[in-house]
């Protein structure tokens, strides 16, 4: 179970989380980087665009989206050309941002380890495990999301924004259904089989602050040959 969390907690932070400097000034609707990789997943998305905010050093910020990548020009096409010039001399950097939100952090557990938002807890729920052999096994493994959104109740706009960052964390997970987990210290495995299978919708409450909050369920097969010792496979004991 740790070895999918954590993978899917990387996965989440690279796509979601996804970051570039500005290597060129940007006059039009063409943002130069160093590496569009984490950009490029146009295709899985809804609305075949992406939100993002330019930050530089002196906190001006740009709300643009992103409807076009280029993987060997390293470009970022916008819908529309920039406000006004962004130079590099501001050491600009484009965020990847649902909802114009950059998620504050992709954490393992729950609401408890959440200092800031919006953030995304990774809660394990439930492993089953079927043995198909003497030592082959089917394991399903279910995992919870939680997105946490404070609760601006004087507009609508937690909401919509709780609702867009859902759906953008649903289509990252079922752009790869065969999931690539460290499984077992060094050993590399893949999940053959993986569906987001719903998402529910509440409010809850941390200390004074009231949240608007999604739980987005996910399951997973994998499949393992078992490293059973040669007693084991006789069907030896060692407490006796």
């Amino acid at each position: 179970m740790l070895g999918i969390c954590t993978s899917m907690q990387t996965r989440l932070n690279n796509v979601l989380k996804a970051s570039q400097a500005i290597t060129q000034n940007v006059t039009t609707n063409v943002v130069h980087v160093a590496d569009v990789k984490w950009f490029n997943l146009l295709d899985y998305y809804t609305e075949k665009k992406i939100k993002c905010v330019i930050i530089g050093d002196a906190g001006t910020e740009e709300r643009v989206e992103v409807i076009e990548v280029d993987a060997v020009a390293n470009t970022l096409t916008l819908v529309d050309n920039v406000s006004a010039t962004i130079s590099t001399s501001d050491n600009p950097i484009i965020y990847r941002a649902p909802a114009y939100n950059i998620i504050r952090k992709f954490w393992i557990g729950d609401l408890s380890v959440v200092h800031d938002y919006p953030t995304v807890c990774i809660a394990p729920n439930s492993e089953d495990k079927e043995w198909m052999a003497l030592n082959t096994t089917s394991s399903d493994f279910k995992i919870d999301l939680m997105i946490y959104y404070l609760d601006r109740s004087t507009s609508e706009d937690s909401t919509k924004d709780l609702l867009e960052t859902t759906r953008e964390v649903e289509e990252t997970l079922m752009a790869d259904l065969h999931l690539k987990i460290r499984d077992r210290g060094d050993e590399w495995g893949r999940v053959y089989d993986s569906r987001v299978s719903g998402a529910n919708y509440g409010v809850t409450a941390k200390g004074s602050a009231f949240l608007k909050t999604a739980q987005i369920s996910w399951f997973g097969k994998i499949s393992r040959i078992e490293k059973l010792t040669a007693s084991q496979n006789r069907g030896e004991t060692p407490f006796e």
